[in-house]
């Protein structure tokens, strides 16, 4: 009779959902803990073997993600005062105008700018023709926050502007005169 009563005990909570729903949570944690202690304490191959399925690309994602990114570049690159309706690019852009390329036979002094967002780098090179070139002075700043994340294209061009001035005074402040 007591063995009856166990199994109608055991049979009633079985039927149960909180039953059911408390193994679940209790296996849950388990696989996680244990899966969390199997990566903690493996070799870097192992864990890498693990992860690098989630992080390889198929050739047609490549695809998707580079016309994307060509459609973004395209935006950022729009002529925004020609109509209000072009869509807002994900990247900040400025078009260089660049109008010709450089042949090798170019003479004279030449300051080059480069700025890739959080640095800001500037070059003197003197070129002498065919294809020769002395790089004089290179001068590289990290540009601060402030100036990374603005909208406000004057306020990052001026703090550009001091840059590059300071630059030409320590490496060429006769050349400075001239334009003073």
């Amino acid at each position: 009779m007591s063995q009856v009563s166990e199994n109608s005990a055991l049979r009633k909570v079985v039927q149960s959902k909180y039953f059911w729903m408390s193994l679940g949570l209790m296996t849950a944690s388990s696989m996680i803990f244990y899966d969390w202690y199997r990566d903690r304490y493996a070799k870097p191959e192992v864990r890498y073997e693990r992860i690098q399925v989630d992080w390889q690309l198929s050739t047609m994602r490549m695809f998707k993600i580079r016309k994307a990114f060509l459609e973004e570049m395209e935006q950022g690159l729009e002529d925004k005062t020609a109509s209000n309706l072009v869509k807002k690019s994900s990247l900040k852009m400025i078009p260089s105008n660049v109008v010709k390329v450089p042949n090798g036979t170019e003479t004279g002094v030449f300051y080059t700018l480069d700025w890739g967002g959080s640095n800001y780098r500037v070059l003197k090179i003197e070129f002498k023709g065919k294809n020769q070139k002395t790089i004089s002075k290179e001068t590289r700043i990290k540009i601060s926050e402030e100036f990374q994340k603005t909208d406000n294209k004057d306020k990052l061009f001026k703090h550009l502007v001091l840059v590059l001035k300071d630059h030409i005074q320590q490496c060429d402040p006769d050349r400075l005169k001239k334009f003073s």
